[in-house]
């Protein structure tokens, strides 16, 4: 197996990197794609685990292989290595010729995250340390790269795919859950009420009452997790999409989202 062929199989596990992948290796060299969500898988799972300088590390290659696509987009040209990514980030955004939004992405890819990631080794006088700081930045920036690209080539997506997709890149850092062989476990005990929302946060298709209880079922009672369901429904939170389907409303998106925050700013507690 390759090196592309075993990212590729990683990436095929984790939602939404699976749907990026589809999107992008449509029209644009599968070996750059994977390498490019390789490095911000690894980014994203650096961060969560608390390794910052790491996460930097990859977020520099991430910003490589960015470059080097937007490269072959635009000159026709694979390159294997970068020698010079300022060069090619200053060539890429003096072309007249070229589309304002891949102009932008080179800038954001050398400008903010490679530069972040380069500059910050020097010793700080200011003795709070700006690299978490540092990391939300370069996330976000991350983040918003994969969002442009997935819209410039996916042209045809609908747009509530798209708005989904976009919800979950960006509010893919969280300590709170996890992907696990295509299950969402939900890492702290939150309250079932909570732990339905963490879950449908994860799954924007929305979720049957069977497989939420699957989810569930270690940690709570058929019947508390019937009451949640019912509970979010009545506090508008989710919708029942079909019979016994649910996703989340903006209402509820909103409140996961808090739940995330809130969880990460006080270092484990809610």
């Amino acid at each position: 197996m390759s090196k592309s062929e075993g990212i590729s199989n990683i990436l095929m596990e984790v939602f939404p990197l699976r749907q990026v992948a589809e999107i992008l290796t449509s029209a644009l060299d599968p070996s750059i794609v994977y390498s490019m969500l390789g490095n911000y898988y690894e980014l994203i799972n650096k961060f969560k685990v608390g390794n910052y300088r790491e996460a930097l590390m990859y977020a520099g290659r991430f910003s490589e292989d960015v470059l080097r696509l937007l490269w072959l987009i635009v000159e026709g040209e694979n390159l294997s290595q970068v020698y010079n990514l300022k060069r090619i980030c200053d060539k890429l955004t003096s072309r007249n010729n070229i589309d304002s939004s891949l102009k932008c992405l080179a800038w954001i890819a050398y400008y903010v995250i490679y530069t972040i990631r380069s500059k910050r080794n020097a010793v700080h006088v200011n003795p709070l340390n700006p690299v978490i700081m540092d990391m939300f930045l370069v996330i976000t920036a991350s983040n918003w790269i994969l969002c442009e690209l997935v819209r410039l080539i996916g042209k045809d997506l609908a747009r509530e795919t798209f708005y989904n997709l976009m919800f979950h890149l960006f509010s893919t850092p969280s300590p709170l859950i996890e992907n696990v062989d295509r299950r969402t476990v939900i890492l702290e005990p939150l309250g079932c009420k909570n732990e339905v929302l963490l879950i449908l946060s994860r799954n924007p298709q929305g979720l049957c009452t069977s497989e939420i209880i699957t989810l569930l079922k270690d940690y709570y009672g058929r019947s508390t997790i019937y009451n949640a369901i019912n509970q979010l429904v009545r506090d508008r939170m989710i919708v029942e999409i079909s019979k016994g389907k649910y996703k989340l409303t903006s209402k509820g998106i909103r409140f996961a989202l808090e739940l995330m925050r809130r969880y990460t700013i006080s270092g484990g507690e809610i």
